[in-house]
């Protein structure tokens, strides 16, 4: 599979109260190697940073409609909670400075979030472009992904609220595939 960032949008938090209200926020455009645009958007101040990275690379991209799982077990090979060494490492420097990433697959994109004190957002974003422009993934990650992958599906699959909500669509005709049905086509 080969991802292209579709969107990356790095911005500094900052809770606004009347106190603090910013007037001298600064945008800037991005432009990477690959044409892919983002935002930098900084507000004075700010004691949080957050990244994000968002590739065009979800189900919906999958030829093969039988295997629409593979951008969900790609989302985790890269930065999966098992991880791969580079992405051990990476999860490592996060915790040094209290920050946290978190990645979704859906219909049309890959997305990675990661939260950080505003100090330390370049070296992290720096790392991240590294595991993800970079990856090395050997076939035990794969193996752990998918064990991964099998696992977070399983726990969907008793969530009241997860199954409800497949039976709904279902019910109302949409073309839903439930966790059962993913969990099938991963092994």
């Amino acid at each position: 599979m080969i991802w292209k960032v579709s969107k990356l949008r790095l911005g500094l938090n900052l809770t606004l109260s009347k106190e603090n209200i910013v007037s001298d926020i600064d945008v800037s455009k991005l432009v990477l190697d690959n044409e892919s645009e983002g935002l930098i958007i900084n507000i004075p101040g700010a004691k949080s940073a957050v990244l994000q990275w968002r590739f065009n690379g979800g189900f919906n991209y999958t030829p093969d409609p039988d295997k629409d799982h593979v951008a969900h077990v790609a989302e985790h090979m890269i930065l999966g909670d098992h991880g791969t060494q580079r992405g051990n490492e990476f999860r490592r420097r996060l915790a040094l400075s209290d920050s946290n990433i978190s990645g979704r697959t859906d219909t049309d994109e890959v997305r990675y979030t990661t939260i950080c004190p505003s100090y330390d957002w370049s070296q992290l974003l720096n790392l991240m472009q590294e595991i993800i422009y970079k990856p090395r993934i050997t076939e035990s990650d794969l193996a752990e992904a998918i064990k991964h992958v099998d696992s977070e599906l399983e726990k969907r699959c008793v969530n009241p609220y997860d199954v409800l909500h497949q039976r709904l669509m279902l019910s109302m005709g949409f073309p839903v595939k439930t966790d059962d049905d993913y969990r099938e086509q991963l092994f």
